[in-house]
């Protein structure tokens, strides 16, 4: 066992080395650039847009699962005092409860739909930006003369001027100043025959 994991190590450290000069010339030509696109996102008139459409569909779900919990638990709370003074049978509590648990799966399918709305909504959001990225980013690698952009979180240390997200999000801006939160419907799939 000791000698098949010096084996393997021995042979990834050859293959490693091997494929370092490689890779190296393989990417001798490139040209990079670096965009932060979570920065895209938070500063553009889009992304900004799309938060402040998006804010107040998130605080009313917030809002109906606090009412939905604070009603249900105040609901099981009076059950059990009741339940305590025998003012109904067990079977009628049971009843009860088991009413108390259906209104509360169905509150909880109902804040499932919301959210998945809302998932959608922020999709779209995301979608109708990189759709609106795609030429902006061709035209500044065009006018940098970059043939590879590199998200800013996967580099280590780059230079300053390599930093292309200010110049993307001002182009944006103007593209897009605003987004929709309603995603288009999809259309129903074709009946088999």
């Amino acid at each position: 066992m000791k000698h098949t994991r010096i084996l393997t190590a021995l042979t990834l450290a050859l293959v490693s080395s091997a494929a370092t000069p490689a890779l190296a010339q393989a990417v001798e030509g490139a040209k990079i650039i670096v965009l932060d696109q979570k920065q895209v996102f938070e500063q553009s008139a889009a992304g900004q847009d799309g938060s402040k459409k998006l804010k107040p569909l998130l605080d009313a779900i917030e809002a109906k699962v606090k009412g939905y919990q604070d009603g249900f638990q105040k609901e099981k709370e009076g059950l059990d005092q009741a339940r305590a003074k025998a003012v109904f049978s067990e079977q009628d509590y049971a009843k009860k409860l088991d009413d108390l648990q259906r209104r509360a799966n169905n509150a909880n399918d109902e804040i499932t739909q919301k959210k998945n709305d809302f998932q959608r909504s922020n999709q779209y959001i995301i979608y109708q930006i990189n759709v609106a990225m795609q030429p902006i980013m061709q035209e500044i690698m065009t006018a940098r003369s970059a043939n590879v952009v590199m998200e800013r979180g996967a580099v280590l240390l780059a230079a300053p001027a390599l930093d292309v997200t200010a110049t993307a999000i001002q182009k944006l801006n103007a593209k897009l100043p605003s987004v929709s939160i309603t995603p288009p419907t999809q259309a129903a799939a074709p009946a088999k025959k």
